[in-house]
C-alpha cells in the first residue's frame, strides 16, 4: 500500500544494486533535496516517498525526481528516501491536493477569529498521517496556542503549524520579478539553491546601492545578482571605468558617466556636445582610462 517494493527501491533482476543519489523536488514548498536511492536508475519524473524536515520532526511524504546528483553542493539538503510512491499512495496524494484549497480557507478563518496576526501560505494534508500541515509567515515570533484547540476541533486531526521565512513566502507565491518572468527562486530554484547575494556582488554590478530598488518580495537582493555576477566581471575587464575619457574622431573628449553591460552602451559628457553614446564595439582602449572610437585611430 504505501510504496512498490518499499526499501530495495524497486530492485529488479537485471538492475544494479547499487545508490545513486538525486535532486528531489518537494512540491509542497517548492524546495530541493537531495536524496539516495539503491537499485535501479530513476528517471526524472518518478515519484518517491522520503521522511521531508519540518523544524524538529519529519514526516513521509511525495517527492519528484528532477535529475541525477553527481556531485551535490555541501549546502544541499539531504532527505532519506524511503521507496518508490505506488498507484494508492499518488491517488491518496492527488485527492488530498484537492482538498488542501478548502482547508487553507476554514483554517484562516479560525485564525482571524482568535486574532493572531500571521500570513497564512498554505495548507497541506500529510498522505501518511492524519495531519493537517499550516504554512505561515510573520514578522516576528508567533504564539499560536490560541489556534491549536479550534484548529483541531474543526479538522479532527493534528496541526503542525510551521512558519516560513519571507523567501519561502516569495518562493511559493505566483509573483513576477521585475524582468516579467517568474522569481528566479520558484521559476530556477535549482540554480539559486543556497546562493547568497552579498553587498559586494551586487556593488559589483551596480554603482550606487539603492536597496529599494534591488529587492524583490521577500525583502532581500535580486537573486539574479548571483549568477550575473561572473557576466559583469568578464565585461568589467573590456569596458571602460567611470571617469575614463573617450576621444571622438573630430577631437571632442567625452567624460564616461555610466555603461549599460547587458546592451553594451556607453554614456559619456561633453561640456558643450552634451551626453552622447557609444557602442562598445565601437571603441578601442589606447591608454590608461584613455579610450577613442574606433573610426579616429
Amino acid at each position: 500500500m504505501i510504496m512498490d517494493e518499499e526499501i530495495d527501491g524497486g530492485k529488479d533482476a537485471g538492475s544494479a544494486d547499487f545508490s545513486r543519489r538525486y535532486y528531489l523536488h518537494y512540491p509542497v514548498t517548492n524546495q530541493r533535496f537531495v536524496g539516495e536511492f539503491s537499485g535501479k536508475k530513476l528517471d526524472s519524473g518518478d515519484m518517491l516517498v522520503a521522511n521531508i524536515p519540518f523544524g524538529g520532526m519529519s514526516e513521509k511524504d511525495i517527492v519528484e525526481v528532477q535529475c541525477e546528483c553527481v556531485c551535490p553542493r555541501a549546502s544541499d539538503p539531504v532527505v532519506e528516501v524511503i521507496g518508490i510512491a505506488d498507484e494508492d499512495v499518488l491517488a491518496t496524494s492527488r485527492e488530498n491536493a484537492s482538498k488542501d484549497g478548502s482547508c487553507m480557507e476554514r483554517a484562516k478563518r479560525i485564525i482571524d477569529s482568535v486574532g493572531i496576526k500571521m500570513t497564512l501560505i498554505n495548507a497541506h494534508l500529510m498522505p501518511f498521517s492524519k495531519m493537517l500541515v499550516l504554512f505561515f509567515s510573520s514578522p516576528g515570533r508567533v504564539d499560536f496556542r490560541p489556534a491549536l484547540a479550534p484548529l483541531s476541533k474543526e479538522f479532527r486531526m493534528n496541526i503542525n503549524l510551521q512558519q516560513i521565512s519571507f523567501k519561502s513566502e516569495a518562493k511559493n507565491s505566483d509573483c513576477f520579478g521585475i524582468c516579467g518572468r517568474k522569481l528566479c527562486c520558484r521559476g530556477v530554484p535549482s540554480i539559486v539553491e543556497g546562493v547568497s547575494v552579498t553587498h559586494k556582488k551586487v556593488r559589483n554590478q551596480k554603482e550606487s546601492l539603492n536597496s529599494a530598488k534591488m529587492q524583490g518580495p521577500c525583502g532581500k537582493f535580486f537573486c539574479c545578482f548571483a549568477f550575473e555576477e561572473e557576466f559583469y566581471k568578464s565585461q568589467k575587464k573590456s569596458f571602460p571605468a567611470k571617469g575614463d575619457r573617450i576621444v571622438s574622431p573630430t577631437g571632442e573628449i567625452f567624460k564616461v558617466k555610466d555603461m549599460n553591460y547587458v546592451s553594451e552602451v556607453i554614456k559619456a559628457e561633453n561640456e558643450e556636445k552634451g551626453v552622447r553614446s557609444f557602442r562598445k564595439s565601437e571603441l578601442q582602449k589606447v591608454g590608461n582610462g584613455e579610450w577613442k572610437v574606433a573610426d579616429s585611430i
